[in-house]
Order: structure tokens, then sequence, then C-alpha cells
């Protein structure tokens, strides 16, 4: 729970920079004194800028350092603390000449506390009046020390982020050492059951290698010599890179023999550099070789991402996410021990540890692959057959009912149009014959009858439509129409028309009362121009609003007489469920209000 609150913290911005004082000017002397030296010794001033490297560099020589502070106003009602952020290896703080607080040294045991940082909170009755002397014995080791800029302010600012980098830096670290060494566990009794198969000991090389490298992030009192215990961990870096090479050229089934022979010998010359280097050159010799060795796990991702576009595979996409997140953690630390400012190194994390957990999903995947594959191999290929069988069973049947259905809805749209023309070729003829006749008293009916016919034969070439393409078709045939007459169309469509389908029966009457109105303006009203609109009405955004006018001279009533134009418009409209009405101001304005009856998506 605990961890689990710093981790919350750690989200939260927690240091206002006000509060918080940077002492990055001290005096400096080289001196194995125990206690802190007089005055009189040659202290020199220096400027720890801020850098991760810079400071003492002198191997395994106890260097102190010295700065003051005033004692604050509010010393007696504030808490007030020293942040060391970083250094290298073990310190030990005086206040005013005594000891105040430092690293805890063990007989036997080599104190490290390089990653760990330390917070010192300053009681009441430590300051003095005026200027207090700080001194800080700094102890480094033979390969260098690092003493980066003290951070002093009041405690409440400066403890979250010690604890926020103690959790990150140790905590965390302590849980990944434990997955690593249990994977490690786990492995070797997975090889106790199939020695044959020497994958696991590969494996194993992984875990071990990385279980020492955790172990330097969160170890204090180490009971190895520092002169041997650091050669081990970068020894314990390369071995990772090379045992991770031979891990997955066998697993991926690579076979890069020679590769591995050349890597083999590339790791030789590291292992044997890391023990025997001298010291001016151990640090550059070592990442050197860091780098070298991580050139061939780089080009094995980039054949593992060819996989992966090639032929995906839940492995090889597995095997090439943990090995990118890998090198990308690397990579940020390479850069943070050799690019970083020092500002970037306080606030930054070391990230290499975090591609533990993905390793241990390879593992994971690799095993179940590796022990499933034997064992379920016929039996996913049945299930597949059985599966493509039916796949292709159910396509063939529906591409078939398809096939069907089509041919049955063209058949049928064949014979309705035959059956159409019959009736308008035969009958039509025979009804427009009767209608011509004067003084016949039937000859109204067959009028009647014939316009029937004309409009079923019409109504049969309307199908669904969407909304906007059934305007875009009747916008170009009227414009095409009023062009021809030398008769400008104005054709305005709202933004906010939807896109649904609209029926077949008010398309049909739609297309109808529009083709009157342009009809009755070009042939009776004199007009220069027409106007069309379609529109959403405000006061129902469900209706829609269709607007026609005209700047002619036609005075349209609504007492026209049964069958002319005008009513057949009013009654088109009632069919549709809408209402119609006109003006006769300024030339001809007709406008319909109706709700359109739009079908559901397919």
């Amino acid at each position: 729970m605990s961890r689990l609150i710093l981790l919350i913290c750690s989200l939260m911005p927690l240091v206002s920079e006000a509060t918080v004082q940077s002492i990055d000017s001290m005096d400096r002397l080289f001196s194995d004194d125990a206690v802190p030296p007089s005055e009189e010794k040659r202290w020199e001033r220096t400027e720890l800028i801020g850098a991760t490297r810079v400071g003492t560099r002198a191997r395994d020589q106890q260097t102190w350092y010295r700065f003051s502070l005033a004692r604050p106003a509010d010393y007696d009602t504030q808490s007030y603390s020293l942040y060391f952020w970083r250094y290298n290896q073990s310190l030990t703080l005086f206040l005013n000449g005594q000891a105040l607080d430092g690293d805890e040294m063990v007989e036997g045991f080599h104190t490290s506390a390089w990653n760990r940082g330390r917070l010192v909170t300053l009681r009441v009755g430590d300051w003095l009046p005026g200027q207090n002397v700080f001194h800080v014995r700094f102890q480094p080791s033979i390969f260098g020390g690092t003493f980066s800029p003290v951070k002093f302010g009041l405690t409440d600012s400066l403890k979250p982020v010690w604890q926020e980098r103690f959790f990150w830096r140790i905590s965390v670290n302590e849980i990944l050492l434990g997955f690593s060494l249990l994977s490690a566990l786990t492995t070797l009794v997975l090889w106790l059951f199939r020695r044959s198969d020497n994958i696991y000991l590969w494996f194993l090389g992984i875990t071990l290698s990385w279980s020492l490298v955790t172990t330097h992030m969160v170890i204090y009192h180490n009971p190895v010599p520092y002169q041997y215990w650091l050669p081990l961990v970068h020894m314990a870096i390369d071995s990772w890179s090379f045992f991770l090479f031979g891990f997955l050229n066998r697993v991926l089934q690579y076979r890069f023999v020679r590769s591995e022979k050349i890597l083999l010998v590339l790791w030789g010359c590291a292992l044997m550099s890391h023990a025997f280097m001298p010291r001016d050159y151990f640090w550059l010799a070592a990442y050197l070789f860091h780098v070298a060795l991580l050139v061939p796990i780089v080009y094995l991702l980039g054949r593992t991402v060819i996989d992966v576009f090639r032929s995906g595979g839940r492995l090889a996409t597995a095997v090439a996410l943990a090995l990118l997140g890998q090198i990308l953690f690397s990579g940020h630390d390479l850069w943070l021990f050799f690019g970083a400012k020092g500002e970037v190194w306080e606030t930054s994390q070391h990230l290499s540890q975090f591609g533990v957990p993905l390793l241990i999903a390879v593992l994971l995947i690799t095993l179940i692959v590796r022990f499933t594959r034997a064992l379920g191999e016929a039996e996913d290929l049945n299930a597949q057959l059985e599966h493509r069988v039916l796949e292709a069973r159910r396509a063939l049947e529906k591409s078939y009912e398809e096939k069907q259905r089509l041919e049955l809805d063209r058949a049928a749209a064949e014979e309705r149009q035959k059956i159409y023309r019959d009736l308008h070729d035969d009958v039509g003829s025979k009804l427009l014959a009767i209608s011509r006749q004067e003084e016949n008293p039937a000859a109204d009916l067959a009028g009647s009858a014939l316009e029937s016919i004309r409009e079923a034969v019409y109504r049969s070439n309307y199908t669904d439509e969407p909304l906007l393409s059934f305007l875009a078709n009747m916008r170009e045939e009227v414009t095409m129409r009023t062009a021809a007459q030398g008769i400008a169309c104005h054709w305005f469509e709202d933004p906010d028309l939807p896109e649904d389908i609209l029926d077949t029966t008010q398309c049909y009457h739609l297309s109808r009362i529009l083709r009157e109105l342009v009809t009755n303006s070009l042939a009776h009203s004199q007009c220069s121009e027409i106007k069309v609109s379609f529109e959403v009405d405000e006061n129902s955004l469900e209706d829609l609003v269709f607007q026609f006018s005209d700047n002619g001279h036609g005075k349209i009533g609504l007492t026209s007489v049964l069958g002319s134009g005008v009513n057949n418009i009013k009654v088109r409209a009632e069919q549709i469920g809408g209402v119609a009405s006109w003006l006769n101001a300024d030339g001809a304005r007709f406008e319909l209000r109706f709700s359109p009856n739009f079908l559901p998506g397919p």
C-alpha cells in the first residue's frame, strides 16, 4: 500500500522551485581526515554545474566539500532539509563540526548509495545563529566518483521528491529483481524436466545476468569489493546481450551459426576488458563493448520485424515488441550516461530494468508454444480444416442465395415492365381514342383511367433513394430544362439535410410536383428565373420545407378544376402527408411542408 501511495504521489507535481535552493558552488579539499579539516588547509572553490559526472574524479581518494547557509528566519516553525540527489559512492554530513547524518558503514561491506540519494532533515537544535557551516565527507570508488549539486529547502517540498526517486530507483527495481529471480528459478525447473533442450539454459543466462545488474541497482551494503563488483556488473550486461542473441537465434529458428561464433569471440573480449582494462580506459571500453554487443540484437530486431510483416505470428510479434522495448530502454540509459545534462539526469529514471517483464512474457510465450505445439498440432489442423470447409460451404450457400435473389428480382422487374408496357400500349391507346371522342359521356372516365395507367407506369421506374442523391438528380433535370429556355435556376439545399433514404412513394410524388411546377412556370409565367429550395423546418426539425417560386406574372389559385396541374399538386402533397400552399405576390410562389418517410439504413 505504501508503494502504491508513492506511485500516486510520483504522478503529481511535487516541488515548487521558489522553495528549493540549489547549492552548486562549494569549497573542496582532498583529505583523508576523519573530521572536518581546519580552515588553514588549502580549500579551493569549485562549481558543481549539475552535469552528472562533474565533481571529484580522484579515484578512491576521500574528498571534503564545504558550504555555508544562514539560519532561516522560520527555522523554529518550519522543517528544512538537504537533499543529496546523486552521489557515488557514500557520504557523511557535518554541521558546525558535528556529524549529523550519512551513509551507514558496515565492517566487511562496501557501502554503495549511488542510486539512492539521501535526505537529511535539519533539526531545530542543529542550527546556530547567523551562518552555519556544512562539511560533506565524500568517499568515491576506485573508478571515480560523482557529486552533484545539493538541494536545500523545506522538508515538505524535498521529501516527496526523494520518496519518488527512491520508489522508482530502489523499490521498483526490488520488485523487478524478484521477477527476474523467479523466472530464473522457473526456467531451471523446466530445464530439469527437459535437459535435452538447451534453450532453457540460454534463457537462464539471460535472467541470471540481468538479476546481477538489477542487484547493482538496489544493493546498499555489498560484501564484494567494489574493484571486483563493478567489472562483474558490466560483464553481466554484456552476458545478457550474448545470451539474449543465442536464445532468440534458437527460439525463432534463425540459425545464425557464424554470427553467434563471432559474437562469442566479442563477448569473450568484453569479459577480458572488464576484468583487466586499466582504470583510465575502463568506462570508455565498457560502453563501447555494450554498444558493440547490442548491434546484433538490433539486427535480430530488424529481421524479426520483417518476419512479422511477412507472415505475422504471435511469437514473432511478442519477441519484436519485447526486443524493441529493451533496445529503446538501453539506448535511453546510454544517452543518460553520456549525453544528458544534469537537469535531465535529475528528473530521469533508468529504464533498462523495465525490459525484464517483457522478456518474461517472451519466455512464457515460448514455453506455451514449445509444449503445446507437438500435442495440439493435429487437432489444430483438423479444426482449421473443418472451419475452412464450413466457411467455404457458407460462402457458397450465401453466394447462391444472393445470385438466386438477384435473378428473381431482375425477372420480376422485367415482367412488371412488360406488363406496364402492354397496358400502356394496348389499353392506353384505346382509352386515348375514347377520351378524344366528342360528346362521349365516357370520355372523362377514359381520360382518368388513362392518367392512372400512366402514373402506374411512371411509378414503376422509381425506387428508394437517398435524399441528397434524389435532390441532385432533380437539380440536374430542372437545370437542363430551364437552361434550354434561357431561364436561370437558383437551387438551395440546407446543409443540415439528412442523408437518409427516402421511400419510393415520396420520391415519386416529389418529382412529379417539381416537374409540374417547372412546366407551369415555363409555359405560363413568362419568368426569367426560378428558385428552388429544400430546408429543414425551423419549427420541427423532423419536417422538411420545399419552396418553389418564379418572377413571372402567373396567378395560381386553389380553385382549379379537378384534374388540372395545380390540383394534382395538392393531391400529391396530401398523399405524402404534406401541406401545400400558394402565394401570388411578385410571381408564383409554392411551399410544401411534409414529414419525410426515411427508411432504415442497410
